[in-house]
């Protein structure tokens, strides 16, 4: 080692095809923005639901609110979701090995 060689000390060089904090951050927040928009969308969905049965009735109509959404939200609503998930998966696989069948 002669000590001519410059350290890297992490920034984002053009020569080599890597980029910058900034752009790296700018990326980021283009894919992430939607995702949190949607989850404090649908976080408010049941917000709003609870909110108006809240308004609505007593507090016993209340609580059958909040357990039937929470109850929904475990056996159905997740479970769907995780279906869809498992079943992108798969098919990211399949397609990827070149067999779409």
């Amino acid at each position: 080692d002669d000590g001519d060689e410059e350290e890297d000390d992490g920034a984002a060089g053009e020569e080599d095809g890597r980029i910058g904090l900034a752009e790296e951050l700018g990326a980021q927040l283009r894919l992430g923005t939607p995702l949190v928009v949607s989850t404090l969308l649908n976080f408010s969905l049941t917000l709003i639901t609870l909110a108006f049965v809240g308004r609505a009735g007593d507090t016993d109509d209340l609580a059958a609110a909040g357990l039937a959404l929470a109850l929904w939200k475990i056996t159905g609503r997740d479970v769907v979701l995780s279906l869809s998930g498992a079943q992108s998966t798969l098919a990211a696989q399949a397609y990827g090995a070149g067999e779409p069948q």
